[in-house]
């Protein structure tokens, strides 16, 4: 019996010998392991044609991420897998890593936080504005995410104006966000300019608190450290805020049509923002390796989504909003009227300058703009909104010195100087605020040293004066029509002077002296009392 069951054995040994060396076995791949990021050490795992098996348990980490998952593709626009997931293997591959941040997109910085699942890095902007570290449709940084056309809240498959949800395609006319003849006279002209909450793409993907930026948000990302950077093999730009926080955009390309565009090579993400003017076009971001700025595009494209939200749930912010400013100067000779800071700049005259714009709560905010004149916010900036101009017959009202002007109609009256009905800054801050003259701020000018800098993120000039005090004016900008110009670059403020004795304005009486300052040039022009322009007050304490 046991000289047999050796026998078997050596011949059952034998047998299975044969089959392995004699027949073909089953072919084997590799499956690798990227940490895509994080740290640590995984071994390649094996697996055999057809069998299916677990993929080994995640061991990286990376500091200020939670791992979510593995891809085929790093940028997470691949097959994706769970951890652990069982799967069945065809070919050799890698699987890269999947992070999501922590709060951040920059893994465990300050002034993070979720909102409804998804995070937000506070970059400390002077709106308070919060961005969120992913596009929607993207759970990391540097994915892609979805594509939408402005207005719309959901991917698709062809991106044109006939396939665009707010317009009639066949007969090319917009049927809603329109301003102008762009609705075929057909009466669908709303004057909205904001997308509403049902059409923000934001809101209706990650719910509410979420939504769009704005065109002034986007603007304000302009003075934020701006890096073309590569992240995690991706393309984009890292935005670092005033406060070091930061978040990757990607070059996630655009859709147009039935075709997906520059991927890896540029950024293209929308506002909430309808363009002035040309309501086909609609405000957002573009960027290539070079260049970063705020421009405009057709409203049927599929851009990226970036969303925002306000730590307080409310609407967005730009330095600006009513009431008493809410912290103290940086300089001494500082004073209070009505609630509202001054600081002495030790000027031959005396005359005191208010700390912050009319309508703005800090330094730096660009706070409201107003026409020459008026008292009151508006949305358009023109001589068909302007207070003291009758349009039907051309002529001016009030603050008119040559007859020419008011169609001899009386109403020549001479006056060169705002009275006080007329004064945003006493109408908004209480008597003893005004508006200054020419010959104040010309003597703001002659008499301070003028630095570009920047206060809280926000560029413009600091005023130095004889005794070391000083304040700051942001390049706000000015508003013509419903569009703002020249933020970030220029200032312009009102005086309460009409302009009669400048070469473009002796003869008429449609302009007002401004100051107008870029870099560290300034100097005094004249400009139409239509426009909107920044007020800066000034007080005799």
């Amino acid at each position: 019996m046991r000289i047999k069951t050796l026998l078997e054995r050596t011949i059952v040994l034998m047998f299975a010998i044969f089959l392995f060396n004699g027949c073909d076995r089953e072919e084997t791949y590799i499956v690798s392991f990227d940490a895509n990021g994080g740290t640590g050490r995984m071994q390649s795992q094996l697996f055999e044609s057809g069998v299916s098996q677990a993929l080994t348990q995640n061991l990286y980490t990376r500091d200020g991420y939670t791992f979510s998952g593995w891809n085929t593709m790093q940028a997470g626009n691949g097959i994706a897998y769970t951890n652990g997931q069982t799967i069945t293997v065809t070919s050799d591959m890698t699987l890269y890593a999947q992070w999501t941040g922590n709060g951040t997109s920059g893994g465990g910085q300050s002034g993070s936080g979720i909102l409804n699942g998804h995070d937000y890095v506070d970059l400390g902007l002077p709106s308070g504005t919060l961005w969120a570290t992913c596009n929607v449709g993207s759970t990391t940084p540097e994915g892609y995410g979805d594509y939408f056309a402005w207005g719309e809240t959901s991917p698709k498959i062809n991106y044109s104006w006939l396939t665009y949800c707010l317009c009639d395609g066949p007969n090319n006319e917009l049927i809603k966000y329109c301003n102008n003849w762009n609705d075929g006279y057909n009466g669908f002209t709303d004057a909205l300019s904001t997308l509403e909450a049902s059409d923000d793409a934001a809101t209706a993907n990650w719910g509410l608190g979420w939504r769009m930026p704005t065109h002034e948000e986007m603007e304000e990302l302009m003075y934020c450290n701006k890096t073309h950077s590569i992240y995690n093999g991706v393309n984009g730009w890292l935005i670092t805020g005033p406060n070091g926080n930061s978040i990757f955009l990607p070059a996630a390309g655009y859709c147009q049509i039935d075709y997906h565009s520059d991927a890896n090579i540029m950024g293209y993400y929308w506002s909430s923002s309808l363009r002035a003017g040309n309501p086909n076009n609609a405000w957002f971001i573009v960027f290539n390796m070079d260049v970063f700025q705020v421009s405009d595009s057709y409203r049927d494209y599929g851009l990226s989504v970036r969303p925002v939200c306000n730590r307080d749930g409310g609407q967005q912010g730009s330095g600006t909003g009513s009431g008493t400013q809410d912290e103290e100067p940086h300089t001494g000779g500082r004073g209070v009227l009505n609630g509202y800071n001054y600081v002495d700049l030790g000027l031959p005259s005396g005359t005191k300058w208010a700390f912050c714009n009319v309508g703005a709560t800090t330094p730096g905010g660009y706070g409201d703009y107003f026409a020459w004149g008026e008292t009151t916010l508006k949305e358009t900036y023109g001589l068909d909104t302007y207070r003291w101009y009758n349009i039907s017959d051309n002529t001016y009202t009030k603050y008119c010195h040559n007859a020419s002007f008011d169609n001899n109609n009386g109403f020549t009256d001479n006056l060169t100087t705002l009275e006080a009905s007329d004064d945003v800054a006493t109408a908004n801050w209480g008597a003893g605020w005004r508006m200054p003259t020419k010959a104040e701020m010309q003597e703001l000018y002659d008499n301070c040293t003028q630095v570009r800098t920047t206060e809280n993120g926000y560029y413009g000039l600091l005023f130095t004066g004889p005794n070391d005090n000083s304040i700051f004016l942001p390049f706000a900008g000015y508003y013509q029509g419903s569009e703002r110009y020249g933020s970030v670059s220029d200032g312009y403020y009102w005086s309460s002077s009409l302009s009669t004795d400048d070469w473009l304005t002796i003869n008429s009486t449609d302009r007002a002296w401004r100051f107008y300052f870029r870099s560290d040039n300034g100097y005094m022009s004249s400009g139409y009392r239509s426009d909107g322009l920044s007020v800066r007050a000034v007080c005799n304490q």
